[in-house]
């Protein structure tokens, strides 16, 4: 998408990078091309902090991450799958009622758990296969190198979840709609009008309206095939509802089935501070 890879495309970069700009919500277009540009290098306007364990699990992404992690170890690093080539029934079964991360309802009928009845299973599988932290070959998964290190740190296993999942992970994988690679890679922006707003409730609607203010071709390419409520959609779904409330770093209030998206409210969880700031 290289509409979207530099911010400074839309402007006179030179003459205004400095200039605190109301779209920006009072930042600089340079500071908000280093949220773009170095959101995880060594001098990142974002910092990840290095907390306790007792908070890392209140993260539901890392809890689901590790927790698979360790079932390969309890395996001696390595998982038989089945004929089929899915993970094997007690794997689901066990991922699915650890109930870390939102799934749809598996009727109490249903005598076996298949891994294409649970979307967290087929989710971790394919995210840690997606950010090399596992491996398969010849129907087995196994911990790679790598997945052994991180295992045994629970902050760098954090951190290169929480980076791969911005970076690497395809955040259109089990919705079909269009890629709209913009709500993932100016994934910081959001985690900036985040911390910024967060303290009280503010609506879906806010928060959409704040992202296209600051990134306009988002939403104008998106809108060439697509309607702008479907974008508005797909900015819950992806930035919201499986990004932010699945890092525990929001929580959903005020929605239900009745309301319409745009006035689901959301609040900055507790443990957001206590991981993610910004020096800006």
């Amino acid at each position: 998408m290289e509409d979207i890879k530099n911010v400074e495309e839309h402007f006179d970069f030179e003459k205004i990078k400095d200039v605190k700009m109301p779209e920006f919500e009072g930042l600089t277009p340079a500071q908000v091309d280093r949220i773009y540009e170095e959101l995880f290098e060594e001098n990142s306007p974002m910092v990840v902090k290095e907390v306790s364990e007792e908070i890392l699990a209140k993260v539901p992404m890392y809890n689901l991450v590790r927790h698979y992690l360790q079932i390969i170890e309890g395996e001696k690093g390595s998982l038989k799958l089945t004929q089929a080539g899915y993970l094997p029934t007690a794997v689901v079964k066990e991922l699915y009622e650890a109930e870390y991360v939102m799934d749809f309802v598996v009727s109490e009928e249903k005598k076996m758990i298949k891994e294409a009845d649970v979307m967290v299973a087929t989710l971790v599988r394919s995210f840690c296969d997606t950010i090399g932290l596992t491996s398969e070959e010849k129907n087995t998964i196994k911990i790679t190198e790598e997945g052994s290190e991180l295992i045994k740190d629970s902050n760098k296993l954090f951190k290169k979840i929480l980076r791969s999942y911005i970076e690497e992970f395809n955040w259109s994988f089990f919705d079909g709609l269009p890629e709209c690679e913009g709500l993932q890679h100016l994934t910081g922006y959001m985690l900036y009008l985040v911390r910024k707003f967060g303290r009280k409730k503010m609506s879906i609607e806010f928060y959409y309206k704040k992202f296209v203010t600051a990134f306009p071709m988002v939403q104008e390419e998106f809108l060439q095939e697509n309607e702008e409520k479907e974008l508005m959609f797909v900015f819950y779904l992806r930035v919201f509802e499986r990004f932010l409330e699945n890092f525990g770093f929001i929580e959903v209030t005020d929605g239900n089935e009745q309301k319409p998206i745009k006035d689901y409210r959301i609040i900055k969880s507790a443990i957001f501070d206590e991981i993610i700031t910004f020096t800006l």
